[in-house]
């Protein structure tokens, strides 16, 4: 197992520039695995999940900083 890193992408709401952020580092197999553990942790991010587009809240899910911050910063 190795460390996954799960990010959301940043974005923009109301003219403001909201950056990515790193929900959790988790030890699993692969990323799915990481958020499927996520999944059982966190209630919230298990409620606004979509695990068809990989999006929390409308926003994509990520496993490295880079590609979240690649459009909002």
């Amino acid at each position: 197992m190795k460390k996954q890193e799960i990010w959301v992408q940043g974005h923009r709401v109301n003219g403001e520039v909201h950056p990515a952020v790193l929900l959790a580092t988790i030890e699993a197999e692969s990323f799915d695995d990481a958020l499927e553990e996520l999944m059982q942790e966190n209630e919230a991010f298990a409620r606004h999940f979509d695990r068809r587009d990989h999006k929390f809240w409308g926003c994509t899910v990520f496993a490295s900083e880079e590609k979240a911050r690649a459009r909002f910063g």
